[in-house]
C-alpha cells in the first residue's frame, strides 16, 4: 500500500488494484499527491519506504489518466542459456511463509529459476489452493534455507546454502530448490 508522506495510522492509504505476487508487483489507479510511502506490513510490523518527488517523476513514467492503472509488463517466455524460448510446461502455486530482509530476493530468484525450466509460478495466500508450501529461513552467518512442502505438509525438498553473503545464500538456495522442485514436477 502507499499512502501520503507523513499520514499516521491508514489515513490517505491507497491499496493496490491488482498484485501479481508476493513482494514482486503491485499496480495502484492512483499514487498520493507529492511525497509519499511505500508501506510493507511484515512480521515484525509495518515498514516505510518514502518515495521523494524525484523517486515520484521516475516511477510514474509518461503521464497516465487516473482511471488507468498502470499497466503489467508483458510477460516474458522461458529462455536457456543460449537465450530460445521454451513455452511454459506447467504453472505451480506457492504459498510462501517465512520472514527475513532477503525473503523477497530469494522468491523472485526461486521464480526465475523455474520460468527457465518451462514452470510458471503464482504466488497464492493462506486459504487459496497450492501445489507446494515454501519455508524460508535465514540464519545469523550467512546462512539461508528453504523447504518445500506438499498440500499434505511432507517435505519434498530442503535446499541450504552458506555463502560469503546472506544474499549470495538466498540466491543459492533458491537455485538449488528450484532445481529440485523441476525435477519432481510434471
Amino acid at each position: 500500500m502507499v499512502q501520503p508522506k507523513g499520514s499516521k495510522g491508514l489515513d490517505g492509504v491507497v491499496q493496490p488494484v491488482r498484485e501479481r505476487s508476493l513482494f514482486l508487483e503491485a499496480y495502484f489507479d492512483r499514487l498520493p499527491d507529492g511525497e509519499f510511502d511505500i508501506v510493507l506490513v511484515t512480521a515484525s510490523g509495518p515498514q516505510k519506504y518514502g518515495v521523494s518527488l524525484k523517486d515520484r517523476t521516475r516511477i510514474e513514467g509518461q503521464p497516465q489518466t487516473q482511471a488507468e492503472p498502470h499497466p503489467a509488463p508483458a510477460p516474458r517466455p522461458p529462455t536457456d542459456a543460449s537465450g530460445a524460448s521454451h513455452p511454459v510446461a506447467s504453472t505451480v502455486r506457492l504459498l510462501v511463509q517465512g520472514d527475513g530482509p532477503l525473503l523477497g530476493d530469494s522468491v523472485r530468484t526461486l521464480q526465475s529459476e523455474l520460468l527457465a525450466v518451462g514452470i510458471e509460478t503464482t504466488i497464492v495466500v493462506r486459504g487459496q489452493p497450492f501445489n507446494y508450501t515454501i519455508v524460508f529461513g535465514q540464519g545469523e552467518r550467512d546462512a539461508v534455507g528453504l523447504i518445500a512442502l506438499d498440500p499434505t505438509a511432507n517435505v519434498v525438498a530442503v535446499a541450504i546454502r552458506g555463502a560469503f553473503t546472506q544474499k549470495g545464500a538466498a540466491n543459492g538456495a533458491a537455485k538449488d530448490l528450484a532445481k529440485k522442485l523441476a525435477a519432481i514436477r510434471p
